[in-house]
């Protein structure tokens, strides 16, 4: 009996279930219920589809501006490396201007870049170096060139006299002078 009343029961609650379920009233507050998830569900389409919109947006800026910074960078990296590459050049090129003048025996030049701290500056001294070696080579080899000559022009005197006429001969010539005396 007790089993018949809960199934009675039940079957009574199932039947109301399903006469609820079968109301006007139900039923218009399920095709509510329907609607308003569907809107809610169009609303999620309707968001996502922006979101993604927008993404893709936002992805083509990025885009567009890594490829500006690239290019940009590209300047700068040029910028930087043409000024480094002139850097080494143009004071090379004037080393160089002044190794030419040196091997054309050009003794009396100012040698560029004396002052640098770098290995531009010690290729500087160096040459400096080099051609105050030269010059003291140099004087010393017109200075036994003159030897030689005062040497050569004595030899041949015979009187006090002829040698001082040839003394003062090489003297002058030497000084530039017009005349020379000895006494």
């Amino acid at each position: 009996i007790i089993d018949k009343d809960i199934d009675n029961g039940e079957n009574n609650i199932n039947n109301k279930a399903i006469n609820f379920i079968m109301t006007a009233e139900f039923r218009s507050i399920a095709n509510s219920a329907e609607n308003l998830l569907n809107q809610v569900n169009t609303n999620k389409e309707v968001n996502a589809r922006n979101i993604s919109y927008d993404l893709d947006i936002i992805t083509k800026e990025n885009e567009r501006n890594n490829l500006i910074l690239i290019i940009v960078n590209l300047f700068l990296s040029g910028g930087v490396m043409t000024i480094v590459w002139l850097s080494i050049k143009n004071p090379l090129e004037k080393i160089q201007e002044s190794v030419n003048k040196l091997t054309t025996g050009d003794l009396n030049i100012q040698i560029y870049g004396l002052d640098y701290n770098n290995e531009i500056g010690d290729i500087a001294r160096a040459l400096d170096l080099l051609k105050v070696v030269s010059r003291d080579m140099e004087l010393q080899r017109i200075d036994k060139q003159l030897l030689l000559e005062i040497d050569r022009e004595t030899t041949a005197v015979n009187t006090f006299a002829e040698y001082s006429d040839a003394l003062s001969s090489i003297i002058a010539c030497e000084l530039n002078l017009e005349y020379c005396a000895l006494y």
